[in-house]
């Protein structure tokens, strides 16, 4: 293959003329006899078993040329763009010029990018338009973005607003139903304007599975004159309440980007401390495994940051560790305080915040042995930690049960038992993801008041024979 000529035409185009040599003809008119011998019929001769000679003698040499040139021309104009470095943007028009046995020739007008010849950009006047944005603007898009990702989760509280509820509604006018009132399953968020104000006001406080009635007076000018002027009691059944939960993700993306924002001294601390002590917002349970990882990871993120900006002003102030170092105090402080209640996991809990803490600022600093070492140290307590619990959990005079009552009736025998036994009780909670089960299941808070069931009497031994009365389905110490 060899181009002739490459001419360049009006509206980006380009015309190539191509020339294909005897030896690749050749090659592609041996092609076309193998792809086309088994359709010629040749006296003599079964269908594909004739010779090429044989079959140019009775038919002429050119019997091939066509589809010869059909095979080869796609390589051969592929070829001569590669070769002239053209950028084609579509399918050439190809004009076949002549071909023979010495090989054929074509032209191919094929369109191109055009060539942009650029004129004196450098040093041209540009006016920047630069917008600011108040801290009030980014905290507001901050808890859109909150409320966008949020999710409802059941709950057994009362409706407030914002919650979203399903209800039965039907209204009744003189002892008999307003045609076209009723409505099931309903479900909306209260608050957005789509319940009337006074059903809206009778739905807050109640919670799911209540049932109630609310008066509503029709305005005089409604559409239906049966009904303008006129008060109706109108029934509401409450199926479900949900609250709105932010997912964690979020809470910690916002919780960084405000203290990014604030990045006062005074404020900083008390939003790491949000940032690692989320997960235990919802819980009565001390932290667990994964506050420890974001414990570790905040306290190094702070460090690098804190060396990075010391780098850059020496005579700068750490403010990030000392925040981290405020916020680690003040999460251990509570962990402290909160094992004197109803759990004990507090007095670890602290010592591992801090090992957390002091890991992530070796490993923040570049000090690796140190981060192993206080990594192993870390483990230790981690490890040590069941026994510990037991041990201290012993010598506490508050402790959890999860408790499962063959039926709700039998609660009140419960409490006065082991008010008897000489324990109080400080929380009761119903866990609603067993409605239905046929069991009421309950996670109750003790306080043992008794001295002499303290001395002789273990957690467990209280549990064991709390457990030994009939109507306990199965009961165990959280």
């Amino acid at each position: 293959m060899s181009v002739k000529n490459c001419e360049k035409l009006e509206k980006s185009m380009v015309a190539l003329t191509v020339e294909v040599g005897a030896a690749d003809f050749e090659a592609a008119v041996e092609k076309a006899y193998k792809k086309q011998r088994g359709q010629i019929r040749v006296p003599g001769f079964r269908p594909g078993k004739a010779p090429r000679k044989m079959i140019e003698a009775m038919f002429g040499a050119q019997v091939f040329y066509e589809e010869a040139v059909n095979i080869a021309l796609p390589d051969a104009y592929e070829e001569a763009v590669k070769e002239q470095e053209l950028q084609v943007v579509g399918y050439p028009q190809v004009e076949l010029l002549d071909v023979g046995k010495e090989g054929f020739s074509f032209k191919a007008t094929v369109p191109v990018y055009p060539e942009v010849t650029l004129g004196q950009y450098k040093g041209l006047p540009v006016t920047r338009h630069v917008r600011t944005v108040s801290d009030q603007e980014v905290e507001q898009e901050l808890l859109h973005q909150c409320r966008l990702h949020a999710h409802y989760q059941l709950t057994d509280r009362p409706a407030q607003d914002g919650s979203r509820i399903t209800l039965d509604f039907e209204g009744y006018l003189d002892g008999k139903p307003i045609p076209d009132s009723r409505i099931t399953n309903a479900a909306l968020v209260l608050g957005n304007g789509r319940l009337v104000p006074a059903a809206e006001q009778a739905v807050y406080g109640h919670c799911a599975g209540e049932t109630f009635t609310f008066d509503f007076t029709y305005p005089e000018e409604f559409k239906i004159p049966e009904l303008a002027g006129q008060t109706a009691q109108f029934t509401l059944t409450l199926h479900t309440v949900a609250e709105k939960l932010v997912p964690f993700m979020a809470l910690l993306y916002v919780a960084l980007a405000l203290g990014v924002v604030a990045l006062n001294f005074r404020q900083l601390p008390g939003v790491l401390a949000s940032i690692v002590g989320c997960e235990r917002s919802s819980k009565r349970h001390s932290a667990g495994l994964r506050t420890f990882v974001l414990m570790s990871f905040a306290s190094s993120v702070c460090m690098i940051l804190d060396v990075y900006s010391m780098q850059i002003n020496p005579d700068g102030t750490p403010i990030l560790c000392a925040a981290a170092i405020i916020a680690a105090a003040l999460m251990s402080g509570k962990s402290i305080l909160f094992s004197s209640r109803s759990q004990i996991k507090g007095l670890t809990t602290s010592v591992a915040l801090w090992a957390c803490s002091v890991f992530g600022f070796a490993a923040g600093a570049g000090l690796y042995t140190l981060a192993l070492m206080v990594f192993l140290f870390l483990l230790c307590i981690l490890s040590c930690f069941p026994w510990i619990e037991q041990y201290l959990k012993d010598r506490s005079n508050h402790f959890e049960i999860h408790l499962e009552l063959k039926n709700s009736e039998y609660l009140q025998d419960f409490v006065a038992v082991s008010r008897r036994l000489g324990m109080r009780i400080d929380d009761i909670e119903s866990n609603q993801a067993y409605l239905g089960s046929g069991l009421s299941v309950y996670t109750m808070t003790f306080t043992i008041c008794s001295a002499e069931l303290k001395k002789y009497k273990t957690h467990r031994e209280i549990v064991q024979a709390l457990n030994s009365l009939d109507y306990i389905y199965h009961m165990e110490e959280l």
